[in-house]
């Protein structure tokens, strides 16, 4: 079978304009090789009947092919979004539990804000730092025992003056050294009661108290107390 180039030089084929070459042939540029050589072919000299019936052949294969592969990817996107959609049905459930998070920032309100704190080894000090939107340090809590693994407390919003702090959203920053004075790894997180749920990019995304969390950030649902 002719190449694109080999029609072209054989039957004297040009252009005004001189396109970039396509690293693949689809079925219409097949097509389009296989009209152009019986338009070009010489009279005396046609083709060969065997070679006319192998390249009809091979453009009908070829359509298959395209055709089947266009089937598979419409089929994979139509189970893709069948799966978010039942994810998202799936996560709707969520709605109205407390659902705990790993984050460094909490959400204070009436009832105070729950602290929790993971630890990769007991420390022999603790402090953790509450900080405002603003950067500024409004209060020092040093629990009364800690333990390896994950702790909590509940925060009752109060300064070291015993003032209560504004609702809102608060950083927290634990200080936990070893013995020799060095911090030990932690991880921070809270909790929030279900709002809503969303998908993004494929992502699901929960509304908690105000807060937008991803789905993988989430590590335990509990029914609303």
């Amino acid at each position: 079978m002719l190449t694109s180039n080999e029609v072209s030089s054989q039957y004297g084929v040009t252009s005004s304009t001189r396109a970039e070459p396509k690293k693949e042939l689809n079925k219409d540029d097949f097509l389009n090789l296989m009209v152009t050589q019986l338009k070009n072919q010489d009279p005396l000299n046609p083709l060969d009947n065997n070679e006319f019936i192998s390249q009809t052949t091979q453009f009908s294969s070829l359509e298959q092919l395209i055709n089947i592969g266009e089937s598979i990817k419409e089929l994979a996107e139509s189970q893709t979004n069948g799966s978010m959609n039942n994810n998202l049905y799936s996560a709707s459930n969520f709605i109205g539990k407390e659902v705990k998070y790993f984050s460094d920032t909490i959400n204070l309100n009436e009832d105070g804000a729950l602290i929790g704190y993971e630890l990769d080894d007991i420390p022999a000090s603790l402090s953790l730092k509450i900080i405002d939107e603003n950067g500024n340090a409004v209060a020092n809590i040093v629990p009364s025992s800690t333990s390896y693994g994950m702790n909590e407390i509940n925060w009752d919003g109060l300064n070291a003056n015993w003032d209560k702090l504004p609702n809102g959203k608060y950083k927290v920053v634990v200080d936990a050294l070893d013995a020799s004075g060095s911090q030990i790894p932690y991880r921070t997180y809270t909790s929030g009661i279900a709002s809503g749920v969303s998908m993004l990019n494929g992502n699901l995304k929960f509304n908690l108290d105000s807060n937008e969390v991803s789905s993988d950030s989430i590590f335990a649902v509990y029914e609303n107390k």
